[in-house]
């Protein structure tokens, strides 16, 4: 089974396909892209050639800061929209509710947060712990546990 996460944003956007079997899970890819450009059919396009078909699709949900609309809020809510488009059953959710589920179910497998919050050192080392990859990029690290967090949900019914 294939799932797909992607952490989108018109610069940097992380996308992380993670391969899950009963029996054992891999990072079949990890990549940080630029979108600044592409048209939202291009950026559909684009993922498609580098993801192929998933089976599972979650894609952190915008959500304005401090409730402040801009260019970039804008340019990236339309890019949800596209890639929100790959599969019938996307799942678009919030940072914190997809951080803080995740979380909880890396809490039953051993892992601890090295930090006090849900930021950057929390995702990069969530991400290492639950698959033994070290990511470049936090946006690589939040694609992937989004991938985790699809398979979970399907799997567990992770709230």
């Amino acid at each position: 089974m294939l799932s797909l996460g992607i952490d989108p944003g018109p610069v940097n956007t992380g996308l992380a396909v993670t391969s899950f079997t009963p029996e054992a899970s891999g990072v079949v890819l990890t990549q940080k892209l630029n979108f600044t450009s592409m048209t939202p059919y291009e950026v559909k396009e684009a993922v498609l050639k580098l993801a192929g078909q998933p089976d599972i699709l979650t894609i952190e949900r915008f959500v304005t800061y401090r409730g402040v609309q801009s260019d970039a809020s804008e340019r990236t809510s339309i890019l949800v929209g596209a890639l929100a488009t790959l599969l019938p059953q996307a799942t678009l959710v919030r940072a914190i509710d997809w951080k803080t589920s995740v979380m909880h179910y890396l809490y039953t497998q051993g892992f601890r947060n090295p930090s006090s919050t849900l930021d950057k050192k929390f995702s990069l080392a969530a991400a290492e712990f639950s698959s033994g990859v070290r990511f470049k990029t936090d946006h690589e690290a939040d694609a992937f546990l989004l991938s985790l967090y699809g398979y979970i949900k399907g799997i567990k019914h992770v709230r």
